[in-house]
């Protein structure tokens, strides 16, 4: 269980910006149990993973999750912050 997590919208999408004992990472929703590989929305993971794919630093550790050292949370964060206004007048998943 992360010790802090929060969540930050792109549009209608939320993403989990989660810190357990030094070590961050970001996930998509997934469907939980034994599908917590299976994203609830499949765009939403397409999206993410060619969007992170920019970023050398993000490591897909899970398929709807990517670690990220800590001295670079701001900088996902100031990113995603960016992709949210880029995001909100598009269509909803």
């Amino acid at each position: 269980m992360p010790s802090s997590m929060r969540t930050i919208s792109v549009g209608d999408w939320d993403f989990h910006l989660s810190e357990s004992n030094g070590s961050w990472n970001v996930s998509v929703p997934d469907c939980g149990g034994m599908a917590d590989m299976v994203p609830k929305d499949a765009a939403q993971l397409a999206w993410a993973a060619e969007q992170f794919a920019q970023f050398p630093w993000l490591n897909a550790s899970w398929p709807t999750v990517w670690d990220l050292p800590a001295d670079r949370v701001a900088e996902l964060e100031s990113f995603l912050a960016s992709a949210a206004g880029s995001r909100a007048a598009g269509p909803r998943h």
